[in-house]
């Protein structure tokens, strides 16, 4: 049949190839590789049980040279937490004269070897009983005039059973030295009982002795009930005796035996726990099929659709210029087998398992036809083809393969473990009961003073006697300053029980120590910054551009509890993503390689003097330097952002949404929707739930009252505007938010002096239901939103303005929102159903803290991308024009992609574009009570 050739030891370049659907492909692979946790596959949907079973995938796909099949098998290599059991077999003519049971019997033998050693026994390895018995039988020649046939058979048997075992030894003529010894005589005994061990077994009458021999006489083919016995089966079997079998029939068994033995390793049962432990179907690649591999797919069919029929785990996957001619006919099972393209594999698994719900098993119809569409062509090294690039990452760059780990019971520790409690306590029994009780002796301790005791340290001490201290002159461990690592960080004083760190680093751990959380992150980042300097050294002409992603980290929780840097972290992500993608496909004199840094400007970017201080020694070796994020839209933001402007440091905004938010600086842009827009799709919504009520209505609009909340004071001016235009009657009520300071609570704030102040957020729903049925607009901060909604019980129409997103993103962290019904504005979203734009920071969210977050719907790590996305678009073209990479070069093509133009206003609003796929403009989602998320139109 083949060649066998190892995803390990394959053609070294195990790229996917580039072609449409890559990532639906590997979803397909993913769902038939997946073992359900309490029957097989496929997995029930509700109360519909189909018939078990795996479809044979046939693939389609032009010459690639073998890169399909090894571009899949790379990730099924690299599945977490381990890989799935997978070989992958090329496919080559036989040899003259070599039959086709030769060379099925050669090909499946090397498959079983590569399943059952090496790397694809971590979950316990596989032992191919049957087939080894099988093929061993087929390869014997008896002689076609031997007499006692059957007696022959038996001493072969015998001597195959005996030779593979550890005391082999024993069984020989020549007996050990030992065992002449007198004292050692008793043990020449034990030469008797293993022949006779193996003649019960070779009966097959005595259950659970001779599993390979019983099977043999009770499987379905070529009728093993004549003669009825082991051996006369077997002669039938061998070299010169089976010609006048049937030879599909030979095959069919030789197939079968090797199926019955990966179904034996995966039985489920509490007595045999390894089967349940194995929580992934072994995947069997065949390239070439057409050269012998569409002769096992038809025989597995055969199997599978015999009415003796049992389930098997394996997943048979044949890549082949054309379709299996059985298949194109139904596969004598049935008609109109649909093909379906790689975009569809997912969609094509689904229908294969619903057209098996309800069916007999002589109806099924195995294959599952996917077409491969032909291999994009890579476009020119300095070229910037955006098509291509997200096609590449959608190929080589989706989501690990996830393995489910086993149950409990399952688990490889727990029988030890069990073992070791029964000691223990076995042990411990005795001691209680058989040796006399100690003597009962007080101890009289000194008591400790007050003084003398230990108090649980809550971090390193607190300077008290100055407003900016040195790591050297603090002594505090954890706030370090080091250049050479890219941690330019110094402590920051905010109060006498306060203090941060603040600076420019490339860990997150220098600005949240007790956020455990951020250490995968810090991997990842060092990582990706690691692989920009070996490109820097591979290639010293390109550019190197750093980005900050200057923002407000928590360094403690309140309480002492675990810092929430989650929004931080989902920002954080698109950066990430930005990053290795460029870095990773991108190459030429033209592309610049992306270094990303973390600046920390402290509580609400207070401190933002001491992180631009650092802005000099963390931009050694880049040609260029650039700031993305920044925290909230706030007066504080507005002053740090004309800072960096009089510096001439480009700024790109990912979330900020307040309009004019620092007028006159030119460095500042932003790829959010502004509030002007915000307002205006609140006001088509609110128009749109009129249903034909008589207008003009009313609206209330929330609002904090916070004087330097310039994202708040910003949507509440287009808010007026927007409804008055419309003949609305508008009414702003005024909350004080939990972390103003009463000291600062002056006025209507951000609100306007004509707010209506609202001593609680809790009253403010009673005063709501006296205004009468007014369409309610939030237009606080999103911590503010939950504790609204806990108070509102009324049937009003709500709707939230952006900053909640990440709220509902991490609704198992906010259990106020659970059970209500509302609507929210969204600056990005990854649209409906499972599309590949949902996986894009899939491999992020596994990280600890991060997991259930619905980044789908939250705008953070799209917008972050396109931030950054901007930036490389402008440096690619300061080198395009032949120039050299410098931050005010940066500026000016980040002012034409704003479509700034002599005589324009400066707008700084540039095209939220992304590689992932994500939507990012301003549309409303609905929130269910069952918390299900979708477009409210």
């Amino acid at each position: 049949m083949g060649n066998h050739r190892s995803a390990a030891s394959g053609a070294g370049d195990d790229k996917m190839p580039v072609f449409k659907g890559a990532r639906q492909l590997l979803e397909c692979l993913e769902r038939l590789a997946r073992r359900p946790r309490r029957r097989e596959a496929p997995a029930s949907a509700g109360k519909t049980r189909g018939v078990q079973g795996i479809p044979l995938v046939c693939l389609k796909r032009v010459d690639d040279g073998g890169a399909l099949v090894e571009g899949l098998a790379r990730y099924l290599k690299e599945a977490e937490p381990r890989r799935i059991p997978h070989v992958v077999h090329r496919c080559v003519p036989p040899p003259p004269g070599a039959d086709d049971l030769d060379d099925m019997a050669g090909g499946l033998l090397r498959i079983a070897r590569e399943l059952a050693s090496g790397p694809n026994t971590a979950g316990g390895r596989i032992r191919f009983g049957r087939f080894g018995l099988v093929h061993w039988l087929i390869h014997q020649d008896l002689g076609a005039d031997h007499i006692d046939s059957d007696g022959l058979l038996r001493r072969r048997l015998r001597d195959r059973e005996l030779s593979s075992s550890r005391y082999a030894s024993l069984f020989s003529d020549e007996l050990p030295e030992f065992l002449d010894a007198p004292v050692a005589r008793w043990a020449k005994l034990a030469r008797i009982v293993p022949p006779l061990w193996f003649m019960v077994r070779l009966s097959g009458r005595v259950p659970g002795i001779g599993r390979e021999y019983r099977w043999l006489l009770r499987q379905p083919y070529l009728e093993p009930q004549d003669p009825g016995t082991v051996l006369g089966f077997g002669v039938r079997l061998t070299e010169g005796r089976r010609d006048a079998e049937e030879p599909e029939e030979v095959l069919l068994l030789l197939v079968k035996a090797f199926l019955s033995d990966l179904a034996h390793a995966y039985r489920r049962s509490f007595w045999h726990p390894r089967g349940a432990r194995r929580t992934s179907y072994p995947v069997v690649l065949l390239d070439d099929a057409e050269e012998g591999g569409f002769l096992l797919q038809h025989l597995v069919q055969e199997i599978r659709s015999h009415p003796r029929r049992t389930f098997d785990p394996l997943v048979l996957v044949a890549a082949a210029r054309t379709f299996p001619p059985d298949a194109l006919s139904g596969g004598g099972t049935g008609s109109g087998v649909v093909r379906w393209t790689a975009s569809e594999a997912v969609d094509g698994y689904e229908a294969w398992c619903r057209r098996g719900a309800g069916r007999s098993r002589a109806e099924d119809v195995w294959h599952l036809l996917i077409r491969v569409p032909p291999v994009e062509v890579k476009p020119a090294a300095d070229a910037d083809d955006e098509q291509y690039a997200a096609l590449w990452h959608a190929a080589n760059n989706a989501r690990r393969f996830e393995v489910a780990t086993p149950a409990l019971w399952a688990r490889a520790w727990v029988v030890p473990v069990a073992l070791v409690l029964l000691m223990v306590g076995g042990a411990g029994g005795w001691f209680a009961t058989g040796r006399p009780a100690a003597p009962d002796i007080h101890l009289s301790l000194p008591r400790l003073s007050a003084s003398d005791r230990e108090e649980p340290a809550d971090g390193p001490p607190v300077p008290a006697n100055t407003d900016d201290v040195q790591l050297e002159e603090a002594g505090l461990p954890y706030c370090s300053k080091d250049a050479a690592a890219h941690r330019n960080v110094r402590l920051v004083l905010q109060s006498a029980e306060r203090y941060e760190c603040v600076g420019v680093a490339g860990q997150m751990a220098a600005f949240a120590p007790r956020d455990r959380s951020a250490a995968q992150f810090d991997a990842t980042l060092s990582a990706q910054n690691d692989r920009a300097g070996e490109l820097k050294r591979a290639s010293p002409d390109r550019p190197v551009l750093c980005l900050v992603y200057a923002t407000a980290f928590e360094s403690r929780g309140k309480g002492g509890k675990t810092p929430d840097n989650t929004e931080q972290k989902l920002e954080f992500m698109g950066y990430l993503r930005a990053q290795q993608r460029q870095n990773t496909m991108r190459d030429g004199p033209n592309q610049p390689i992306v270094r990303l840094l973390l600046g920390n400007a402290g509580p609400g970017m207070g401190n933002y003097p001491a992180m631009l201080a650092q802005f000099g020694p963390a931009g050694d070796g880049c040609d260029a330097l650039g700031v993305i994020g920044l925290d909230e839209s706030t007066s504080t933001t507005r002053q740090l952002i004309l800072k960096l402007n009089d510096l001439q440091y480009p700024v790109v905004s990912a979330t900020l949404t307040a309009d004019n938010l620092a007028d006159g600086a030119r460095n500042y842009f932003s790829v959010a929707a502004p509030n002007s827009a915000q307002a205006a799709e609140i006001a088509r919504w609110a128009a749109d739930r009129t249903d034909g009520r008589q207008v003009p209505r009313d609206v209330a609009v929330i609002c904090p009252r916070d004087a330097g909340n310039l994202w708040s004071e910003t949507l509440t001016h287009f808010l007026r505007r927007q409804f008055a235009g419309r003949r609305w009657n508008l009414t702003v009520y005024a909350y004080t938010p939990d972390l103003l300071e009463a000291e600062e609570d002056t006025g209507g704030g951000a609100c306007g002096s004509s707010a209506v102040p609202v001593d609680e957020l809790e009253d403010l729903p009673a005063q709501l239901r006296e205004q009468g049925d007014p369409v309610v607009v939030f237009a606080g901060r999103g911590q503010d939103f939950g504790v609204f909604l806990t108070h509102f019980d009324s049937d009003l129409d709500v709707i939230a303005a952006d900053d909640v997103s990440s709220d509902v993103a991490r609704r198992q962290d906010n259990g106020s929102l659970d059970g209500r019904e509302y609507s929210y504005i969204s600056l990005a979203f990854a649209g409906e159903g499972e599309s590949p734009a949902k996986q894009e920071y899939a491999g992020y969210l596994r990280f600890k803290g991060m997991n259930d977050i619905r980044a789908d719907v939250d705008g953070h790590a799209a917008l972050a991308e396109a931030a950054a996305l901007a930036y490389i678009r402008a440096a690619r073209a300061v080198r395009a024009d032949g120039l050299a990479l410098g931050r005010e070069r940066l500026i000016e093509k980040l002012r034409l992609q704003a479509g700034d133009r002599a005589g324009s206003p400066d707008t700084g609003q540039l095209e939220p574009k992304v590689w992932s796929g994500v939507d990012c403009r301003v549309c409303v989602l609905r929130v269910t009570k069952n918390m299900r998320i979708r477009p409210d139109q």
